[in-house]
């Protein structure tokens, strides 16, 4: 389910529309915009925060146990949960209500430049013998966007944090290698390969290389399995939140709409 969560998020819906649903079950979806969100910012916020404070209130009602003469989006909510329609399900799912826009023009200019560049990519990855399909992790830190910064440090297509970064690469005040394709992409393999050493598959070196592989070794010993749909239903880590959980389906994503780009777009 969540990976075609995403494939919708990445093919379906661009930058004007978006869903409201819960971060638990992606495929309880309370409202999509299509094609009608704002595109100034505070605009665009205040209808998203009305529709959230909307369906928050109608779980709290249900959760109140509210039974008789329900609204139509109560009643439309009531059966969202059918096998779970209990306060302690509603009254949860009050506090898990995300918004996601759409990405839709952002996966295809990705698409593009990710020709540039991969090349380089698959030739550095094949001389390191990591899977093939790594290459497009891009996708997902940086849309292959090389200039790209993120609010906490990182940086370049392969979105490396400053510590991470110089343990394999010179950053600096005046050189900063996260930037350059070859020396980047270089760390980026020495990375997922050091964690798949360290966690044995390939779901959870993934998933590492957002979370941390230390982060992913606690789930595994946590959860007592290195079955990573087991961890996403059973950890709950206080990092382990919503990119962690989808940061694999994501990549599962971006893998299917690559290799099928002449259908999704």
């Amino acid at each position: 389910p969540n990976v075609t969560f995403w494939k919708r998020v990445f093919a379906v819906f661009d930058s004007n529309s978006g869903l409201l649903h819960d971060t638990e079950d992606v495929t309880l979806v309370y409202h999509i915009w299509h094609n009608d969100l704002p595109t100034d910012p505070p605009l665009r916020q205040g209808i998203i925060d009305e529709a959230r404070s909307r369906y928050r209130a109608i779980l709290e009602t249900l959760a109140d146990g509210k039974g008789l003469y329900l609204t139509s989006d109560e009643e439309r909510v009531w059966t969202m949960f059918k096998g779970k329609q209990h306060a302690l399900a509603f009254r949860a799912a009050a506090n898990n209500i995300r918004f996601q826009g759409g990405m839709r023009s952002r996966f295809a200019q990705g698409l593009v430049r990710s020709w540039m560049y991969l090349p380089e990519i698959e030739r550095i990855f094949a001389n390191a013998g990591l899977p093939a399909e790594l290459t497009l992790l891009p996708h997902i830190e940086s849309s292959f966007e090389n200039r790209a910064l993120s609010k906490v440090g990182a940086a370049g297509i392969w979105q490396i944090m400053p510590a991470t970064g110089r343990r394999f690469l010179r950053v600096t005040d005046d050189v900063d290698e996260r930037l350059n394709i070859s020396a980047s992409t270089m760390a980026a393999a020495q990375i997922l390969r050091e964690n798949y050493t360290m966690l044995g598959t390939w779901p959870l070196a993934i998933t590492a290389y957002n979370h941390g592989a230390n982060g992913m070794k606690q789930a595994v010993a946590t959860v007592g399995t290195t079955d990573f749909g087991v961890i996403v239903q059973r950890y709950h880590g206080p990092l382990f939140g919503f990119a962690s959980q989808n940061f694999y389906a994501e990549f599962l994503a971006a893998i299917d709409l690559v290799q099928n780009y002449k259908h999704y777009f």
